[in-house]
């Protein structure tokens, strides 16, 4: 019957949609108890688990050959009770054939599929009362509105409680009064992601079920899927995206042309996964140079090289590609590698800048456009703002190095496990505080000695910019090597840090004396100067 054309002629209001539904929900009741009765005489076809295993589905040497190589063969898996398990594969290779099966849509030409212990052929509709289904292409009846559908299906199945599904509605942020036919793809996703959960199924079979959802809405399918997956639901989901069933499978199928062409844990198919690099050098020497490294190189192009690389990206990281990048590492260890990098510009820059900013706008700013009159109005005395504005900026840099520390913490355990040396990392990280507290210093004197806050940020900018300044060209050569002596950075060497020593302490404390005196010094300059506010 076309229930679309029935619906549109003749049941246009409320009234008869509930006559239709009632209609409806009786006949299933009619031929849920005949099909029981007939279960009781030969159709229930059960099977057992063995060896006290909760089976819940199972795929058994599964065939159905269309021809031309088309269809599923030989197709074995099975799902215990509480598993999320991911069913992947390019379009046509089998999936939704598979899944067919299980809903009893289709009939085996050869093996057998079971949900729950139950013959999905031959006891489809008792399985589906406890099933909860999203197909690949979504379907309904257009002619209805999305909450008339849903509630269609909801008394269809003999749900008293429609609590959950304005709980899913919300939570999809679905507008379901308009008609269906004219809904987006996207819209239409949520409405049968609705009437799939609507009802607590114990088994749900997703086909492709985040397709046209905007990434915030397959975020929420994804949090939705963990959230069942923790009630102990049994999920089976399809999908052509390994990403999508990472982060919610136990356990993954992959199926290829019909067959099933891999089946382990998500961990497992992460560590064998590979992945190819395009690394592009300078020259075609250094490429050569590259490519004769002990890698996986599968192409070389002028100066590109393709390398191949199987769950370690330390792989890539190699002498020659250092040496083409510039980095001359020694022994080649990490914290050689950041002293180079990291610390010889970026955790350098990137926190003075910061220095700059805000110590500019501590003092200076608020003499210059007046505010300070108001806090000075205050029974508050000029050492106590100055102090306070002194400690907001201290405790910004430091957090920004704590951050920056366990930042590379975080990053070398995920990358470079067991390589990396805590104890010199923070030792490192101390001297950077130091060295940044002294930047720091200099902005905040310049806020407190200028008035006019474009004095202040040019010269508590300039004075840091150009001893970085000088302090790159003294490691440019050794014909200007005698600039470094007029800069703060000379006395913060990372590779004197890691090399050990004395030498490297006693400029730390150097720094670190400086910083303490240039504060103090500039809440003393605060508190004597006239203040035209």
């Amino acid at each position: 019957m076309d229930f679309g054309f029935f619906f549109s002629q003749r049941h246009r209001g409320h009234r008869e949609l509930e006559t239709l539904t009632n209609f409806m929900s009786l006949a299933y009741k009619f031929s849920h108890v005949f099909g029981k009765i007939e279960a009781e005489g030969k159709v229930n076809i059960m099977r057992m688990s063995g060896g006290g295993v909760d089976m819940m589905i199972e795929v058994d040497h599964l065939t159905r050959d269309y021809g031309n190589g088309k269809g599923v063969f030989d197709v074995s898996f099975s799902l215990t009770r509480g598993e999320a398990f991911g069913f992947l594969g390019p379009n046509g290779a089998g999936k939704t054939t598979t899944l067919r099966h299980l809903m009893g849509f289709l009939r085996p030409q050869a093996g057998s599929c079971y949900v729950n212990g139950r013959d999905c052929w031959a006891n489809s509709a008792d399985i589906q009362r406890g099933l909860g289904y999203i197909p690949g292409e979504i379907s309904f009846l257009d002619d209805m509105t999305g909450l008339s559908y849903l509630r269609f299906i909801a008394r269809y199945r003999g749900m008293r409680d429609d609590g959950r599904m304005k709980a899913l509605i919300d939570r999809f942020e679905l507008d379901a009064r308009g008609k269906i036919k004219k809904m987006s793809k996207g819209m239409k996703q949520k409405i049968g992601i609705v009437a799939a959960f609507m009802h607590d199924p114990e088994v749900l079979i997703l086909d492709e079920p985040s397709g046209g959802l905007d990434p915030l809405m397959q975020n929420r399918f994804i949090d939705l899927l963990n959230e069942e997956r923790a009630r102990g639901k049994t999920i089976l989901m399809s999908s052509h995206i390994f990403e999508e069933v990472e982060r919610t499978c136990h356990r993954v199928g992959i199926i290829k042309d019909g067959r099933l062409a891999a089946l382990d844990s998500i961990e497992a198919l992460k560590a064998a996964r590979v992945k190819s690099y395009i690394i592009t050098l300078e020259t075609a020497e250094d490429a050569a140079a590259f490519a004769r490294e002990p890698l996986t190189v599968t192409g070389i192009s002028g100066t590109r090289v393709t390398v191949s690389v199987q769950n370690n990206m330390r792989e890539l990281i190699t002498a020659s590609l250092m040496d083409a990048m510039g980095f001359k590492l020694g022994d080649a260890s990490l914290l050689g590698f950041m002293a180079s990098y990291l610390y010889g510009f970026i955790l350098l820059v990137c926190p003075m800048i910061f220095s700059i900013l805000c110590g500019h706008a501590l003092i200076a700013r608020h003499v210059d456009n007046g505010s300070m009159a108001s806090l000075l109005a205050a029974p508050v005395k000029r050492r106590t703002i100055a102090f306070t504005q002194m400690k907001a900026l201290a405790t910004g840099i430091v957090i920004l190095v704590v951050y920056s520390t366990i930042l590379e913490i975080a990053v070398a355990g995920a990358y470079f496990p067991g390589e990396l040396d805590i104890t010199k990392l923070l030792l490192m990280n101390t001297g950077l505080l130091c060295l940044h507290f002294c930047i720091g210093g200099i902005c905040f004197f310049c806020s407190c000695l200028f008035s006019d806050a474009k004095y202040s940020l040019g010269f508590g900018a300039g004075i840091p910019f150009m001893m970085f300044a000088l302090q790159m060209l003294g490691n440019a050569g050794e014909g200007a090597s005698w600039t470094r002596y007029f800069t703060v950075f000379t006395l913060y060497s990372p590779e004197r840090i890691l090399a050990g020593g004395a030498g490297a302490l006693m400029s730390m404390l150097v720094l670190f004396i400086g910083a303490i005196a240039l504060f103090f010094g500039a809440i003393m300059v605060f508190t004597k100067k006239d203040l035209h506010v």
